[in-house]
Protein backbone atom coordinates (compact mmCIF):
# COMPACT_ATOMS: atom_id res chain seq x y z
CA UNK A 1 0.00 0.00 0.00
CA UNK A 2 1.28 3.58 -0.82
CA UNK A 3 -0.22 5.08 2.62
CA UNK A 4 -2.40 4.32 5.56
CA UNK A 5 -5.57 2.95 5.04
CA UNK A 6 -8.77 1.12 6.04
CA UNK A 7 -9.18 -1.92 4.14
CA UNK A 8 -12.11 -4.24 4.19
CA UNK A 9 -11.46 -8.44 3.13
CA UNK A 10 -14.12 -10.23 1.84
CA UNK A 11 -14.67 -13.60 0.70
CA UNK A 12 -17.48 -14.54 -1.01
CA UNK A 13 -18.78 -17.92 -2.51
CA UNK A 14 -19.90 -18.71 -6.01
CA UNK A 15 -23.64 -18.42 -4.96
CA UNK A 16 -22.73 -14.73 -3.61
CA UNK A 17 -22.62 -15.34 0.02
CA UNK A 18 -19.83 -13.65 2.16
CA UNK A 19 -18.39 -16.30 4.06
CA UNK A 20 -16.22 -14.23 5.65
CA UNK A 21 -16.00 -9.85 6.14
CA UNK A 22 -13.08 -7.97 8.19
CA UNK A 23 -12.19 -4.60 8.37
CA UNK A 24 -8.24 -3.81 8.98
CA UNK A 25 -6.46 -0.77 9.43
CA UNK A 26 -3.55 -0.92 7.91
CA UNK A 27 -0.05 0.92 7.39
CA UNK A 28 1.80 1.84 4.34
CA UNK A 29 3.93 -1.22 2.83
CA UNK A 30 3.28 -4.35 2.40
CA UNK A 31 0.74 -6.10 4.82
CA UNK A 32 -0.08 -10.10 5.32
CA UNK A 33 -3.46 -11.59 6.64
CA UNK A 34 -4.11 -14.76 7.59
CA UNK A 35 -7.27 -15.78 5.93
CA UNK A 36 -8.27 -19.34 8.24
CA UNK A 37 -9.85 -21.51 5.60
CA UNK A 38 -10.39 -24.79 7.49
CA UNK A 39 -13.43 -24.31 8.00
CA UNK A 40 -14.64 -23.30 4.46
CA UNK A 41 -16.15 -26.40 1.71
CA UNK A 42 -14.12 -27.14 -1.13
CA UNK A 43 -14.78 -25.15 -4.15
CA UNK A 44 -13.87 -21.60 -5.77
CA UNK A 45 -14.21 -18.33 -3.85
CA UNK A 46 -14.07 -14.95 -4.59
CA UNK A 47 -11.69 -12.70 -2.24
CA UNK A 48 -12.67 -8.81 -2.29
CA UNK A 49 -10.14 -6.43 -1.20
CA UNK A 50 -11.68 -2.81 -0.72
CA UNK A 51 -9.51 -0.18 0.03
CA UNK A 52 -10.72 3.53 -0.62
CA UNK A 53 -13.97 2.18 -2.59
CA UNK A 54 -12.15 0.61 -4.93
CA UNK A 55 -12.62 -3.46 -4.97
CA UNK A 56 -9.94 -5.86 -6.32
CA UNK A 57 -10.99 -9.33 -6.72
CA UNK A 58 -8.63 -12.44 -6.91
CA UNK A 59 -10.10 -16.04 -7.22
CA UNK A 60 -9.78 -18.59 -4.74
CA UNK A 61 -9.73 -22.11 -5.03
CA UNK A 62 -10.21 -23.98 -1.57
CA UNK A 63 -9.16 -27.75 -1.99
CA UNK A 64 -8.26 -30.37 0.88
Amino acid sequence: MIESNQVIIELVNTIGQKVFTKEYQMTAGLNNVPLLVENLNVGIYYLNIIVNDKITTEKLNILK
